[in-house]
Order: structure tokens, then sequence, then C-alpha cells
């Protein structure tokens, strides 16, 4: 069989094709494989909105409403520069870390795990109950406790 369209026979060449929704050169993640372009597919594949034609990996960032962003970590969610990477969500505040970022939930471990700024915050599973120690007794009086994932000053469990 002439995979390969050239007259060779059993080379294998069949090339991979994206599908360009918007026009820009620059393909989606949809791929099909084809000795010849079909058309609306292109060559280059890595388009992180490919609705519009402005948005592209190497587009001119002040040309853009939405910026592709660098996802290191593959999460789904980028770093704050636009890079020619393909998601277009800027909020990952750790993009070296899969389990980091704005999407996922707060744990007691002194990490941002949802990139809201705040470490261990009020919201953070495996939050414990403190109660005030005003004698310093490693005891605290067992009334208004409040909540924290570490052991606050003047606080014991």
């Amino acid at each position: 069989m002439d995979n390969g369209c050239d007259g060779d026979i059993d080379e294998d060449l069949n090339q991979e094709w994206y599908l360009d929704e918007d026009g820009d050169g620059v393909g989606s993640d949809y791929m099909i494989e084809s000795c010849d372009p079909l058309e609306g597919y292109v060559e280059e594949t890595g388009d992180c909105d490919d609705e519009a034609s402005h948005t592209y990996p190497g587009a001119a960032y002040e040309e853009s409403d939405v910026d592709c962003m660098e996802d290191v970590d593959g999460d789904g969610y980028g770093s704050d520069s636009p890079t020619s990477s393909n998601v277009i969500e800027g909020t990952d505040c750790e993009d070296l870390l899969f389990e980091v970022n704005e999407g996922v939930v707060e744990l007691c471990n002194s990490i941002d795990d949802d990139c809201d700024g705040i470490v261990d915050g009020p919201n953070a599973q495996g939050l414990r109950a403190w109660y005030v120690d005003q004698d310093n007794d490693g005891h605290g009086a067992q009334q208004a406790p409040i909540y924290a994932c570490h052991e606050p000053l003047g606080y014991s469990e």
C-alpha cells in the first residue's frame, strides 16, 4: 500500500493534521492522520482557544483578550505568564505541582493548595479545635474553640 502517497509502498508516512476551527493556522488537540490535509486541518497543534483566531501560541500578547498560558504540571491551570502552551487559565500558583491549583480543596499541609493566597485557611480540610490555655498548662478551657490547622499561640487542644 502506498501510505505516503508518493509512489513508494510500505513506508507508513501518514501525517498528523489538527483541527483548526478558527483559521489561525494553529490547531486544537483533535487530530487525524492522512496523506494529505483535509479542509480545516493544519500541521501545528497547541491552540488554547480554537474559537478565537487571535489567540494561539506565539500570538502577540497585546492582541488577545485571552492568552495561552504555560501549564508545566499538566493540571489544566497555567502559570500567570503568557507562553506558547495550550491552556487559557493563568491561575496556577505552583505550576510544578499537579495537585496545587484553584480547582482543588485546601488541606492542612502548610501549602496554599487552592491558590487563594492563604496557606491552610479557614476552610481547609483537617482543621482542629483549639481552646484558650490561659495558664499555659497544655490543657485548654473546653469552651468556645477556634478552628485552625496549627496550634495558635495561647491555645492548646
